[in-house]
């Protein structure tokens, strides 16, 4: 009964998290993502450009089809675990339960993917602050090289906006003197 309940909870912030971000076309607009703080877990929704990806373009014609995609699925999960990283004062989090949803554009008559977007969770059971949140998976695109990322922890009415670069690809979550709205 335990795992349903976890399971349930999960989903319904996973859903909550969805929800609550700006829907496009897609579950996220690209380049963005948030990480709300609910309980004992950090759920994220990101939207990364496929070309941040390699290998996945396996024709080489510079445009990833969905079964190029789904053929590199399992990649596209591992690659994500390894450089998307939620950290507390001594040690990684994993990412967990990680979901893709692949966009492909709307006004475009190929069938190609442009956008990832990602669901995932972070475990927060015996977390030490500070947080602080790392990305370095960015497309080749100049409009693809940031994310504009927004954390929020409403039980304690704290959010805040930072912009993650392959300069910067790392930012705390909650800055000491940042309280704003």
């Amino acid at each position: 009964m335990g795992i349903l309940k976890t399971c349930l909870a999960i989903s319904a912030a996973v859903l909550a998290v969805v929800l609550a971000t700006p829907v496009l076309a897609h579950l996220m607009m690209a380049g963005h993502g948030t990480v709300n703080i609910v309980d004992n877990g950090a759920f994220m929704v990101l939207s990364l450009p496929v070309s941040a990806f390699d290998g996945v373009d396996d024709n080489g014609d510079g445009e990833v089809s969905p079964e190029e995609f789904n053929h590199h699925h399992s990649e596209v999960i591992r690659t994500l675990s390894r450089h998307v990283i939620l950290r507390d004062l001594d040690r990684e989090l994993p990412l967990q339960g990680i979901m893709l949803s692949p966009a492909a554009p709307h006004d475009d008559d190929h069938d190609h993917i442009t956008d990832v977007t990602v669901l995932g969770r972070f475990a927060l059971d015996n977390a030490r602050p500070p947080l602080s949140f790392h990305v370095d998976l960015f497309g080749t695109e100049d409009d693809s090289r940031s994310l504009t990322i927004r954390a929020s922890r409403k039980s304690e009415n704290l959010r805040h906006e930072f912009e993650l670069t392959p300069e910067a690809p790392t930012a705390l979550l909650f800055p000491p003197a940042d309280t704003s709205n």
